[in-house]
């Protein structure tokens, strides 16, 4: 893999980075990872926020790229739990 931009070498070190991941408990997760290489795992909780684990980190850093990706997998995960909502009704 020919690696050019940013979201290549993110891709090429963490293969899972930047999906939405359902595990078993049904808990939505999604691993980012920011400007300077670290991933960041993302939380979703159906409240319209995201919730970032920095237990590992003193800080964060995040560009426009990464903002707009934590917005695309948040609107991803609320429409799961929309559709999840909708088929126990």
């Amino acid at each position: 893999m020919e690696i050019k931009t940013q979201e290549d070498l993110e891709k090429a070190i963490f293969k899972s980075a930047n999906k939405l991941i359902i595990g078993e408990d049904e808990e939505v997760t999604a691993i980012i990872i920011d400007d300077e290489l670290d991933p960041i795992k993302c939380t979703f909780n159906y409240d319209g926020c995201v919730e970032l684990d920095t237990t590992d980190y003193t800080h964060l850093s995040l560009s426009f790229e990464n903002l707009k990706m934590l917005q695309k997998l948040l609107l991803k995960a609320e429409k799961y739990f929309d559709s999840k909502h909708n088929e126990n009704d």
